[in-house]
């Protein structure tokens, strides 16, 4: 099982780690935050119905179900046991604060439900954040392969039906924070991706092969990864309730951070603009092997 912070990997230390906003940007994004709450635009999932660890779950992370609503991570590593360490989330720095994600062993499974339907359309439904992340070759200069432990996804209206859907967590494609930070986001961001825009879903990891960091950011247009979830197939128009398992006897475990509804395109942007200033951090574990 992937499990190897940051710091014993000695490729990123951050001491410390300033963070200057605007009081006339703060009180811009803050506005278009309220209108969108009031709006009721809320594309993250709700509460969390059920959590059963499993048979070997990462052990210091299955005390905070709760972790995974809400947007996912940005920041990560804001709360360690041995002091703060915060960085940005890239595409080969995942999350790994120990209240940031939640771990799913084998015969086990989380259940979250949407307050709101999400609505069957073309292509993406929604996006689930894990802690994959993409392997570098020995330079540390090219994509050579993803850290990725799948779990099975399913979907039901009701809680109760529960309909297989196209796609598995904790896969492509690895979170990406912001636009502007280095490979391992040694800086805090300032730009930030799009937590609501999928990654072209017909990209396969064959596609960020050999690729540098610059190259794969270009593949990503935006994005801020997540698992393309779609439940075309499945029987159903919309769904409320998402369920993520590991079957019995797997031999690893299956790490979430949040769930994604895709929203209407011009709720999509108001979103974007309102959540830039709630980096909220969900803390949970940063994990290379």
């Amino acid at each position: 099982m992937r499990r190897r912070k940051i710091a014993a990997e000695g490729m990123v230390v951050v001491s410390s780690v300033s963070k200057f906003v605007s009081i006339t940007a703060i009180a811009s994004l803050t506005l278009l935050a309220a209108q969108s709450a009031q709006a009721g635009i809320d594309p993250w999932a709700d509460a969390v119905i059920h959590y059963k660890a499993g048979t070997n779950p990462q052990a210091d992370y299955v005390g905070n179900p709760n972790g995974v609503l809400g947007s996912p991570e940005r920041v990560t590593g804001e709360n360690t046991p041995f002091g703060p360490f915060p960085g940005s989330v890239t595409m080969f720095s995942s999350p790994w604060g120990v209240d940031e994600i939640i771990s799913i062993g084998a015969g086990g499974e989380l259940i979250v439900r949407f307050d709101e339907p999400v609505i069957d359309r073309p292509g993406t439904d929604f996006l689930i954040f894990g802690n994959a992340f993409f392997a570098l070759d020995a330079t540390f200069s090219f994509i050579d392969g993803i850290a990725s432990e799948p779990g099975t996804v399913e979907v039901s209206i009701d809680g109760l039906d529960w309909r297989p859907a196209n796609g598995f967590a904790d896969g492509l494609f690895p979170t990406q924070g912001f636009l502007d930070t280095d490979m391992f986001g040694s800086n805090i961001g300032t730009v930030p991706t799009d937590f609501l825009k999928p990654v072209n879903p017909a990209l396969t990891i064959n596609d960020f092969m050999g690729l540098t960091y610059a190259q794969a950011l270009a593949l990503y247009d935006g994005s801020g990864g997540g698992a393309n979830i779609d439940i075309a197939g499945s029987g159903l128009a919309s769904f409320q309730y998402v369920r993520v398992s590991v079957p019995t006897g797997a031999l690893h475990s299956t790490e979430i951070d949040a769930f994604a509804a895709i929203p209407e395109p011009t709720t999509a942007g108001l979103l974007m603009l309102g959540g830039v200033i709630v980096i909220r951090r969900k803390q949970g574990r940063q994990v290379i092997n």
